[in-house]
């Protein structure tokens, strides 16, 4: 199975990016919860409409299990794979593209 990273950024505790999934283009944002020690992802369509807001990242997990339904959201999978697998949420410093957690993506179908 092929699979996309997700270039997020370190140590920014609030960012945007745009991305193209499965031939379509969205909004993903990324925010780092300081009392919760938790990273969460919004999903919005290329207008900004919103389509999952607050997903926690949790380390070796489909994060949009119970939403595959919604035909407006990527329709393949997130996970945030954990490196060293121990399924520990990822930090403000390890989430990122050769870092502890990165953040996958399978898409339907193989570009």
């Amino acid at each position: 199975m092929s699979y996309l990273l997700i270039p997020t950024r370190v140590g920014l505790p609030d960012y945007s990016m745009r991305t193209s999934l499965d031939g379509r283009d969205f909004n993903l944002r990324f925010v780092w919860n300081m009392r919760e020690e938790r990273w969460y992802m919004d999903i919005r369509t290329d207008i900004d409409e919103p389509l999952a807001l607050g997903v926690k990242i949790v380390s070796n997990w489909p994060l949009l299990r119970g939403a595959e339904f919604d035909l407006r959201l990527p329709q393949g999978m997130f996970v945030a794979i954990d490196a060293t697998n121990d399924g520990s949420p990822p930090g403000l410093y390890d989430f990122a593209i050769g870092k502890r957690v990165e953040l996958s993506y399978s898409p339907v179908a193989v570009p």
